[in-house]
């Protein structure tokens, strides 16, 4: 009976500690078909607010061999960045390059994958329709890469969301 007791109490302290997460809209990579976005809700900031901390998210974020471009235009930011050594293609570590759009609003914003790059010797080169790809083992690589693709951009998309969330209590 003590056993049922404590099972009930684990069930009940899950449930109340993940109903207190917000579930961010999450990115799937099942196929490499371009754009992907999610629009997430961001209560009680404004666009200006939104804005800033998105500066200051890139600043923290990034250094300067992982941001290769970020700029500002008409309420939303460019971004392009690499991840070095993150996939393996052909047996080689290789980097990640990518280009993402954010876009904001009231309240909200809009996170948006344009591109994905694998780095191929001394070239990057998109990825997009795998099925397109002749040499059959970049094809099953970049297949299998799909859920650490995928972890990845929901990882950025989550560090922004709490670093935008985040209180300001430091001081």
């Amino acid at each position: 009976m003590a056993k049922v007791y404590l099972l009930v109490v684990v069930v009940f302290i899950s449930f109340n500690s993940s109903s207190q997460t917000k579930d961010l809209p999450k990115f799937d990579f099942d196929n490499y078909n371009f754009p992907k976005a999610v629009v997430v809700d961001v209560a009680d900031k404004d666009k200006v607010q939104l804005e800033d901390d998105l500066r200051s998210w890139i600043n923290s974020y990034f250094n300067e061999s992982t941001l290769l471009n970020s700029k500002l235009s008409e309420d939303s930011f460019l971004i392009s960045g690499k991840s070095i050594r993150f996939l393996k293609i052909k047996n080689l570590p290789t980097d990640l390059k990518y280009d993402i759009k954010i876009s904001l609003r009231d309240q909200k914003y809009r996170f948006e994958v344009r591109a994905l790059y694998y780095k191929y010797y001394t070239e990057y080169r998109v990825i997009s329709n795998v099925d397109l790809i002749k040499d059959d083992v970049i094809k099953r690589d970049l297949l299998e890469s799909r859920s650490i693709i995928t972890a990845f951009i929901n990882n950025l998309n989550s560090n922004l969301y709490r670093y935008i969330t985040k209180e300001n209590n430091e001081w």
